[in-house]
């Protein structure tokens, strides 16, 4: 349950803030202190919900914090770290799990990366109990020829208890975008 609460936090916050503006528009209709308490009762409870998704990792912000990972690890020219975020039969464009840490952190140094955004990351379906899930988003990459910007759609499966990424496609996202540019 915890785990839908922090995935879900958008929702919860509108019906905390629907909640609030109604003892706002009571208060100032009746101007009783009652209200006042309400409202301080819902900012309390705003408050421990931001708490709840500070300390909480789910299954979905794992798997988010991953790609993040990944991507810094490249950026930082950190061949070690990138591999531990792969599962054990990752191979993308032949390349295996073990060569695949050179490879991207020799092409980002070589490219003269220095920077990258992942955004409108969604973790499109979730299955725990078979280990695997399915993720989409976009990836800015700043480099010595100005930014290049692709759509991801990614696989990953449970490893050690522990979400790996096993696939990776990018496509472009303006034209065909529905056919893969690099798998």
């Amino acid at each position: 349950m915890t785990w839908w609460l922090v995935d879900n936090i958008a929702l919860i916050y509108f019906l905390l803030g629907l909640a609030a503006l109604v003892v706002i528009v009571l208060f100032y209709q009746n101007k009783r202190g009652r209200e006042l308490l309400a409202l301080a009762v819902i900012l309390g409870l705003a408050f421990l919900f931001w708490l709840l998704t500070a300390v909480t990792v789910t299954d979905r912000k794992q798997i988010e914090l991953n790609m993040h990972a990944l991507a810094q690890a490249a950026l930082n020219n950190k061949p070690d770290q990138v591999t531990p975020q792969l599962a054990s039969d990752f191979t993308y464009g032949g390349l295996s799990k073990p060569q695949i840490g050179d490879y991207v952190t020799a092409h980002a140094r070589m490219g003269g990366v220095s920077g990258y955004n992942i955004s409108s990351f969604n973790v499109d379906k979730l299955d725990k109990d078979r280990g695997n899930a399915e993720a989409s988003f976009m990836l800015a990459i700043d480099h010595s020829g100005g930014k290049a910007v692709f759509r991801c759609k990614t696989i990953f499966v449970i490893e050690d208890t522990k979400w790996r990424l096993q696939k990776i496609v990018l496509y472009n996202p303006v034209v065909d975008s529905d056919k893969p540019m690099h798998e």
